[in-house]
């Protein structure tokens, strides 16, 4: 099965950023937990301006966050104008804050290679639709992470 991946990086973090190393982490996701058939996402790496108005005009909240997450529907169009893909293929988007993500790594015992992997994990688990709104479903989200990525995922939760 052959997922198309779209990985864009703010120039300021390219360095910083495996591209390749996070796409790889992506289709392993869609193959393991996907939909079952041929998929595309986004995956934008940015700073916390764009989290932050994304943040304020979506959910109502005028403060940068680490990852948003736009799954593909009529109204996504609005957020992302310029995906104009097969809404069957299509499964949305994944807005990560680069600096939010270092700010993340002060308060626990993760790096940043691994907080970017988390946090692109969990973006694209809400794309399939993961929620994390309830105890068992932030249990189940938790497990996801886990299989994807091992058991250092819940000291996250834990710090």
């Amino acid at each position: 099965m052959t997922h198309q991946i779209d990985i864009v990086v703010d120039e300021k973090y390219v360095q910083e950023i495996d591209s390749c190393g996070l796409e790889q982490l992506l289709n392993r996701l869609l193959q393991e937990i996907g939909p079952g058939k041929n998929s595309h996402l986004t995956l934008t790496i940015t700073g916390d301006e764009i989290l932050q108005e994304l943040n304020n005009a979506h959910r109502g909240l005028d403060y940068p966050t680490d990852v948003l997450s736009y799954p593909q529907s009529e109204d996504n169009d609005l957020f992302f104008p310029q995906n104009e893909f097969d809404a069957d293929n299509y499964l949305g988007d994944i807005v990560i804050s680069y600096p939010a993500a270092v700010r993340n790594t002060i308060s626990s015992s993760t790096d940043i290679v691994q907080e970017i992997k988390h946090l692109v994990v969990h973006g694209a688990l809400h794309l399939l639709g993961h929620d994390h709104d309830s105890l068992s479903s932030e249990k189940n989200m938790t497990e996801q992470e886990v299989l994807l990525l091992g058991e250092w995922v819940r000291d996250i939760w834990n710090d």
